[in-house]
């Protein structure tokens, strides 16, 4: 890799910045600052092989203060496994996002110079510093967007919670209460069902989740209302009945008779097992 390779393509030369004060970088560090940018900046996979092969590349040492390599096309496609025009692209994005900068030769190629003593002085390539120097920013701006995340999370966690409550109580007022009108609450039910979204999909949950809770209010006045506060048997096979404060003594409502509907909108409603995860 010291010696002259063809690069096959030539950048821009943009203005590099101001050199690092130190005699070297860490090489870890650097890793952990693509993994970051790449998550950040939502590169492409290639554009990820591509940064990784580059930081693999870095020997330890600063030239010139910089954090220079200088692998060659054929030497990203051979470690990447990608076509030569995605590494060229991969390289373009990583240029436009300011994580690394070309350094070109007068002939655009990438190489080393030596002294006498075999000691590099000088090389021609990409410079990595920019990749450190843009870490605080990066860092802020994956606070950020794992905050949204957990906010995410939330959201879909409340919206299961709504989601079962109303379902658990709709098919505890079908089967205590069959002469109660519940139509216009479960056809709500299957069309939220349809359209929730899971959380391996993108978007938010925040209107599924006010929907499923505006469901479950309702179901739930209207079985308090249908049980008339205390006025209800306990049964024990309903552990997941809203009213949880009736008398198990007490038998003042008689046993309903089951309605052939009952089983249609336990089968239309999906149970607890259809976890929008």
């Amino acid at each position: 890799m010291t010696s002259a390779q063809p690069s096959g393509w030539r950048a821009l030369k943009p203005t590099l910045p101001s050199a690092r004060e130190q005699d070297s970088a860490d090489k870890q560090e650097l890793f952990d600052a693509a993994q970051i940018a790449a998550k950040v900046l939502q590169l492409p996979s290639s554009a990820r092989f591509v940064l990784d092969q580059l930081v693999g590349c870095y020997r330890g040492e600063l030239i010139e203060n910089r954090i220079l390599v200088w692998p060659s096309n054929e030497f990203l496609v051979e470690r990447t496994g990608i076509p030569e025009r995605s590494v060229r692209y991969s390289l373009a994005r990583l240029i436009e996002e300011g994580l690394i900068v070309a350094k070109d030769s007068a002939n655009g190629k990438r190489f080393a110079q030596r002294s006498a003593q075999g000691q590099i002085i000088r090389a021609y390539g990409f410079d990595l510093s920019p990749l450190l120097e843009k870490l605080p920013e990066l860092n802020e701006r994956l606070a950020a967007i794992q905050e949204r995340e957990r906010e995410r999370a939330l959201a879909f966690d409340e919206l299961t919670i709504h989601r079962r409550s109303a379902q658990e109580a709709l098919r505890t007022l079908a089967e205590i209460y069959p002469d109660s009108d519940i139509t216009d609450l479960t056809a709500r039910a299957l069309e939220l069902s349809r359209v929730t979204p899971r959380r391996s999909a993108s978007g938010s949950a925040d209107s599924a989740r006010d929907a499923w809770h505006q469901l479950r209010m309702e179901a739930e006045g209207r079985y308090y209302a249908a049980s008339a506060g205390n006025s209800c048997r306990h049964k024990d096979n309903n552990k997941y009945a809203p009213d949880q404060s009736c008398n198990n003594g007490s038998e003042n409502v008689k046993e309903p008779e089951r309605r052939t509907d009952l089983r249609d909108l336990k089968d239309g409603l999906p149970g607890c097992d259809g976890v929008y995860r």
